[in-house]
């Protein structure tokens, strides 16, 4: 192979950079300085580890119930595949997960790591190994919560993480990143690297895929994070790094790493993280009980403004009933704050109020083209619909054979064909989600997607005002609705009995 010899003046500027870069280090960091903070890492990532699993996931080997437990393949039976298999497939798919409760044994993780129907398996750095359950998974954050076997997990004695607060985080500061970057499965140690936050707001492109979830208009734009939330960092995640662990040098849980930097390679420089911000702890806090994670919802259709001059956004329209609507907002307003929130795009206004929970009140400042001056009104937030599939372990109780939600919490495509035909009442409802077969309600011509503004004549706006009304109700309470049920004599107020 040829050589090419380095130009004499080139190696000669290059060992006089050197040179002098080192000087310049020495006399401002002392060697003592340099130590202490190399011996402040590798103490974080000794204590941080112990709280690092791997994740694994496998499918089950099926078998049929009639044959007694026997094994069937390709539709005969092998009564010896039992003895010659592990109850479960070799592992297909690993990644890591934090422990975010050791009482309990859960562990918090991607959303693209998990899926509902299959075996997970969880390896501590002791190489332990203990099977888990999917306890709660939510594509709208792009994260997942598993539960761990209580006998296996109480032998492993794993120590959780502290979480911290990524608000706080400042471009600069150094953190640690631990993983299970090239499937290290069978051992359960975890890969550490080390560097520094390079950005706090990164958006993620629409091509990249953080939740196996796609709208079909605008690519994987279906997360929070493609509106501006993911940490930036130059710590090396390497490949398949998704649930790993970003933590600040005092040992804090700021963030969850993402398979984002491998999208394009694994020799990116720059990795991302989920970070743990007021949103994504509530929606973990929702995932840890096995109920729903919930964000908020305007109801506007929004333009940008002319020139793209990030001086807010405009409201082409707010649907009729929405929480927009209610507080007043009307087509041409212009939007400029929303919680303390500037106002500059389409993302901004999405990350602010998806950012914010269902049912809280916040001040929203906006100009009205009749009047310049800025005023602020207050909206309730609904209930935005979140795309993809959720796993909810711990639904709340069905009334009569009926659940209800967010009058806002419904597929787009049926919240304006609903705003479209005036069946959301403008002074507020609810709407139900599910209907069981053969129950009272679906008897009385209850469906899902209709929608309840009165329960025994009192006005009902969300599900926690629904349960109140119900609560304690007699055999017959009358239900009113804002269309026609399905029996034709069943329009109006009808009782559920």
């Amino acid at each position: 192979m040829p050589r090419h010899p380095i130009p004499i003046r080139r190696l000669t500027a290059a060992l006089a950079l050197i040179a002098l870069a080192s000087s310049v280090f020495a006399q401002t960091q002392p060697p003592a300085a340099i130590a202490a903070l190399q011996q402040t890492v590798v103490d974080v990532i000794a204590r941080a580890e112990r709280s690092v699993v791997a994740v694994s996931r496998s499918t089950a080997v099926a078998a049929n119930p009639r044959a007694g437990g026997i094994v069937i393949r390709n539709g005969i039976p092998d009564p010896l595949a039992r003895a010659r298999q592990t109850p479960a497939a070799p592992p297909h798919a690993f990644g890591s997960g934090v422990v975010i409760d050791a009482e309990r044994g859960l562990v918090l993780t991607q959303y693209l790591v998990v899926k509902e129907g299959e075996q997970h398996t969880l390896t501590t750095v002791d190489g332990a190994e203990c099977p888990a359950t999917l306890r709660g998974a939510d594509p709208r954050s792009g994260l997942a919560v598993l539960e761990a076997d209580p006998q296996a997990w109480r032998a492993a004695k794993v120590p959780a993480f502290e979480i911290g607060h990524a608000e706080e985080l400042r471009k600069g500061e150094f953190v640690v990143t631990l993983g299970n970057p090239y499937a290290i499965q069978s051992d359960g140690q975890p890969t550490a690297s080390w560097g520094m936050v390079a950005n706090t707001a990164r958006k993620a492109p629409a091509e990249e895929n953080l939740n196996n979830v796609s709208d079909g208009r605008q690519g994987h734009r279906t997360t929070l994070h493609h509106f501006g939330a993911l940490i930036q960092t130059d710590a090396k995640l390497g490949w398949n790094a998704g649930g790993g662990a970003l933590v600040t040098l005092d040992g804090k849980l700021v963030g969850v790493t993402t398979t984002a930097a491998a999208i394009a390679g694994h020799e990116r420089p720059a990795g991302y993280a989920i970070p743990m911000n007021d949103a994504m702890r509530r929606a973990v806090a929702a995932m840890s009980e096995g109920r729903e994670a919930e964000y908020g919802f305007l109801g506007i259709e929004f333009m940008p403004l002319p020139g793209g001059d990030g001086g807010g956004l405009s409201v082409r329209s707010a649907f009729p009933g929405g929480p927009a609507f209610r507080a007043g907002l009307r087509a041409g307003d212009l939007i400029q704050r929303i919680g303390g929130v500037d106002i500059v795009d389409a993302d901004t206004l999405q990350l602010a109020v998806g950012s914010l929970e269902p049912g809280s009140t916040t001040p929203v400042s906006i100009v009205r083209a009749s009047d310049p001056q800025t005023r602020e009104v207050t909206v309730q937030l609904g209930k935005a619909y979140v795309h993809g599939k959720q796993v909810v372990t711990q639904k709340p109780p069905a009334w009569r054979g009926m659940r209800v939600d967010y009058a806002t919490a419904i597929p787009p495509n049926e919240l304006r064909l609903a705003a479209s035909r005036n069946q959301l009442d403008p002074e507020g409802c609810v709407v139900v989600t599910e209907v069981e077969p053969s129950s009272v309600s679906w008897r009385a011509g209850v469906r899902p997607y209709v929608f309840i503004s009165h329960v025994g004549g009192k006005r009902v706006t969300t599900p926690e005002e629904f349960a109140d009304a119900i609560s304690g109700a007699s055999e017959s309470i009358k239900l009113r609705f804002t269309q026609p049920l399905t029996p034709p004599n069943a329009a109006g107020e009808e009782p559920v009995d």
